[in-house]
């Protein structure tokens, strides 16, 4: 994968399982990924990615940041976190099964919400990064980072598409004016609805069904010890709710090249 034209200084990811890194693997009641056939096509290790390899993130560290795929911060020891190369690069705090808001998933138990990972970030920000500044290259980092289709969930999906921009203007516009933050819109739902219709554009020849697993209905994952597809490269859905690995470059590909990621002017 190539490194994009503007690269940044760190990556640090917030989300579901769609980036999860293996957070949810300390978690006894989580909803994890931590075993066989997941990881099949990263070096057969199973690290809670829910894909057969590597996620859209892991990609776009290396486009953007010029990194390796970021560790799950639950992962990490206390001495890790304060190590340069690896707080100064960025961190990954995704959850499997959590969404933005603390009524998705209510029980604390199992995941990370949104504002837990935020919390976790901060923690990295104010007890990590601070403890790395002695270091002279750690400093120079630090101060540039400070099946068929559901037409019911579709009539929800597509008006948060719509609003979702303009929301994110007004907010930049009287809430962040000035003050150096930017947001990136990424279209996943546009590509995933193209890659559906127009598969052949991309090389896939099933996008209707999982290449371990029975369905695609958004539930399903693939069972402990299944045996996957031969031709994962060519299957749009590694299990029932989550996209393979090839569909994850696409999506970090497209996005690092502007073509379904655009600044909120």
């Amino acid at each position: 994968m190539t490194q994009a034209s503007t690269s940044f200084p760190a990556l640090f990811v917030f989300g579901d399982s769609t980036v999860d890194a293996g957070n949810n693997n300390k978690i006894e009641r989580g909803i994890t990924a931590n075993f066989y056939s997941y990881g099949v096509d990263y070096n057969n290790q199973s690290t809670g990615r829910f894909t057969n390899g590597l996620t859209a993130a892991d990609f776009m560290a290396f486009s953007l940041v010029d990194v390796p795929p970021r560790p799950a911060y639950h992962n990490l020891t206390e001495s890790d976190r304060k190590r340069t190369t690896i707080a100064m690069a960025g961190i990954n705090y995704g959850s499997s099964g959590c969404g933005i808001f603390t009524t998705t998933r209510p029980r604390e138990s199992e995941c990370f919400n949104l504002e837990q990972q935020i919390d976790f970030f901060k923690e990295t920000v104010q007890e990590d990064l601070p403890y790395l500044i002695p270091d002279p290259d750690a400093r120079k980092q630090y101060k540039t980072i400070s099946g068929q289709c559901d037409e019911d969930m579709n009539n929800l999906i597509m008006p948060y598409n719509y609003r979702l921009p303009k929301w994110l203007k007004t907010w930049t516009h009287y809430d962040y004016s000035g003050s150096g933050i930017t947001f990136v819109l990424a279209d996943s739902y546009g590509l995933l609805n193209h890659m559906v219709y127009h598969p052949q554009e991309f090389g896939f020849k099933d996008v209707k069904h999982p290449c371990c697993g029975q369905d695609v209905n958004g539930e399903l994952e693939c069972p402990p010890n299944a045996t996957p597809c031969s031709n994962r490269d060519e299957y749009l859905f590694f299990d029932g709710a989550h996209t393979s690995q090839v569909a994850n470059l696409e999506f970090a590909l497209l996005c690092a090249n502007a073509t379904i990621c655009r600044v909120i002017e």
